[in-house]
């Protein structure tokens, strides 16, 4: 459901993206009597949206935003580890030794990002099952029809505010 391209955004975003759709304050609410901004926007902000959109309780709506906070965690972890690892092939590759010492030194390295990879794979499986299932069928449908547009308005609103610190 998450998919690399939401990662991929939120590690490399354009310095002059347009303004968001989503208005940063929404994401980034706070209780009025609470003077210490929230630690935790996102799963809040996640919470919300999967309340109003799935039809369940708060507090499934809760357990699922920690789920994918988890997930979240775990998949960023994996993808530092694999932009590593691309940016050591680039340097083997890109060094005078020959390709055939290349290839001994890159193979312990490509059997490692295939291992990653495959780990990605299968984190998000595991996720995936795990927030479907305390959901009935029609939950899992609306549930699938609104990640992109809920990891979409996290873009836009991560975006604005990145905007905003830079004076744009």
């Amino acid at each position: 459901m998450i998919s690399s391209l939401l990662l991929a955004g939120l590690m490399a975003q354009a310095p002059g993206a347009p303004a968001a759709r989503l208005a940063l304050p929404t994401l980034m609410a706070q209780e009025p009597e609470d003077p210490q901004p929230d630690p935790r926007p996102l799963l809040r902000f996640r919470a919300q949206r999967l309340k109003e959109g799935l039809g369940i309780t708060q507090a499934q709506a809760d357990t699922i935003a920690q789920r994918w906070a988890r997930f979240d965690q775990e998949h960023f972890t994996r993808q530092r580890q694999i932009a590593a690892l691309r940016l050591r092939f680039n340097d083997i590759l890109m060094g005078p030794d020959s390709e055939e010492h290349k290839g001994a030194v890159i193979k312990p390295l490509l059997d490692q990002f295939m291992e990653l990879r495959q780990q990605q794979e299968d984190a998000r499986h595991r996720f995936e099952e795990d927030i479907r299932a305390g959901l009935t069928p029609a939950q899992q449908a609306r549930l699938i029809l609104m990640v992109d547009d809920l990891n979409r308005q996290i873009l836009d609103a991560l975006r604005e505010r990145r905007q905003q610190r830079r004076g744009f």
